[in-house]
């Protein structure tokens, strides 16, 4: 998942997380499940098409622009690690409301330099315009989660000690990804590649 900033900047958002068992969904139209939880191809497929849509839109020269089964990974990323943030913010009692979450994303546009420019702010992050709202909501989970960390006393250097806690729920509650988009990385709460790796286990 990457991280909207100022005028069209971007950045890897200290969130991805793990690595220990991968296996394939138990079914063709299921792109992911955490804990009881899926993640449809059908939504993976609608929001690449979405994305890939807004790119025809807006000027893409100097974007490092995902293509591809990178695209899709990208984007079935981004839902599970929302997911296994929404699920630890439960934990802790975090759960932006509407009004927040308009609050926050209201000073997100005026970041990357208003309306007019949130199209091209969304097409370089990679993020499809639908999912923008939960990725606003997610990031407030995600700093709501490091502050606690801070006042705890916690290194939470580079999201060191939210990425702990998602890589901790993620093993938890199981996390399962299609073959189609890769393999689960438990130790980095990530979708990699589905080349051989001595470090995971497939079913």
């Amino acid at each position: 998942m990457k991280r909207l900033t100022t005028k069209s900047t971007v950045s890897v958002m200290a969130g991805a997380i793990g690595l220990l068992l991968l296996s394939g969904c138990s079914t063709n139209d299921t792109a992911a499940t955490v804990g009881k939880t899926n993640v449809s191809v059908n939504t993976v497929e609608k929001e690449v098409k979405s994305i890939l849509d807004e790119r025809a839109k807006v000027n893409t020269s100097g974007m490092n622009l995902s293509t591809g089964v990178k695209l899709s990974q990208e984007v079935l990323r981004f839902h599970v690690i929302s997911i296994l943030l929404g699920d630890v913010g439960t934990k802790y009692k975090i759960s932006p409301t509407a009004a927040e979450i308009a609050k926050q994303r209201a000073a997100l546009v005026t970041q990357v330099g208003g309306e007019k420019a949130l199209p091209s702010a969304l097409v370089n992050a990679n993020i499809a315009p639908e999912d923008f709202d939960i990725y606003v909501k997610t990031t407030m989970i995600s700093a709501a989660l490091g502050n606690l960390a801070t006042s705890a006393g916690v290194d939470n250097t580079n999201g060191a000690a939210v990425q702990s806690l998602v890589a901790t729920t993620a093993k938890k509650e199981g996390v399962v990804i299609n073959k189609r988009y890769g393999k689960w990385d438990s130790v980095n709460a990530n979708i990699v590649d589905a080349s051989a790796n001595s470090a995971v286990v497939t079913k």
